[in-house]
């Protein structure tokens, strides 16, 4: 697994780091923290205490990049990416980053804990559950309401920040295929449990969770960038056909420099509009794009494989 750390490493270098600085001009009558350690904040806390917490992830991504000590720099870093992302969670709208921000301690920790790469497929599989749950009670399979449908719309008109597809889906597909897509996504939600014990089934899964992470993405304006990483770990832990060799060390520092350079690009200037006006195209909505379409797509590919081959119980 030492070249998928690298990997992921690199990868929360340069787009994985929620950077909350944004909620210290916030007030404190907005910091409604859910039901967790994020209780333990009696505010927002300052611009000096966001500031610190992200560049504390940026140095402690490194260390696990460089892999000394990855056990203890795979778990500082997990708990350093939950603080983030409950920071971000904590003004009403819920990001389900649990699988993503515990990745680095299950890598780090996988050496010593062989059944680590079972528990965190657990957690995946649970949360899906608890997702599905909802809708479920909650109308969502109705026929008459076309969740998907209304969130598109809602994307479009009130929040006004339309995906590359929303205005064609919204516009062109038929409500039966609406109405298959809230079907879809409660059933692989709810199943995912379910199918997560044989590899074959798991490969199926997952292939189905990355289409739907990509459809939304494209129609509805939902990120899941980190949910790639979440799924090329589940690849490599339970359908990876062999070991992938090792990155050379000389490869080891170039990553590490340019993804220390590119993160320093993101965090210094794109705040105060310098990336675009060095011409640098790398917003976060290309970021976001170029994850989804290229590394999701890739993936999806690898399950589709995995799941074809006969060899794979």
């Amino acid at each position: 697994m030492s070249t998928f750390r690298i990997l992921l490493a690199a990868f929360i270098l340069t787009v994985g780091v929620p950077d909350v600085r944004w909620t210290s001009t916030l007030a404190d009558g907005m910091f409604t923290p859910p039901f967790g350690p994020m209780m333990l904040f009696t505010g927002i806390p300052s611009l000096a205490w966001t500031t610190l917490l992200l560049w504390s992830t940026y140095a402690c991504a490194v260390w696990f990049l460089w892999g000394k000590g990855e056990r203890w720099s795979g778990l500082t870093l997990s708990v350093l990416l939950a603080v983030g992302f409950g920071l971000e969670s904590s003004f009403g709208k819920i990001n389900h980053a649990t699988p993503y921000f515990i990745l680095p301690a299950v890598v780090g920790w996988q050496g010593t804990w062989k059944r680590a790469p079972l528990y965190y497929l657990v957690v995946l599989a649970f949360q899906f559950f608890t997702a599905a749950m909802p809708k479920i009670v909650g109308g969502w399979l109705q026929p008459q309401t076309h969740a998907a449908y209304g969130y598109a719309v809602e994307t479009m008109t009130i929040q006004q920040s339309p995906a590359l597809l929303t205005q064609w889906a919204v516009t062109t597909l038929p409500g039966w295929f609406w109405e298959m897509a809230d079907v879809i996504t409660v059933a692989f939600e709810a199943l995912f449990i379910v199918a997560m014990w044989r590899r074959r089934s798991l490969a199926l899964i997952c292939f189905v969770a990355l289409a739907f992470h990509i459809g939304v993405w494209f129609t509805l304006h939902i990120p899941a960038t980190g949910y790639v990483a979440c799924y090329a770990y589940i690849w490599l832990a339970f359908l990876a056909p062999r070991t992938l060799a090792d990155i050379p060390p000389q490869r080891i520092l170039v990553l590490t420099i340019a993804a220390a350079f590119y993160a320093a690009l993101r965090a210094w200037l794109s705040p105060i509009g310098l990336l675009e006006t060095l011409g640098l195209p790398f917003t976060e909505e290309v970021e976001n794009t170029v994850i989804m379409a290229l590394g999701g797509g890739t993936l999806m590919w690898l399950y589709g494989r995995a799941f074809l081959r006969t060899e794979v119980p």
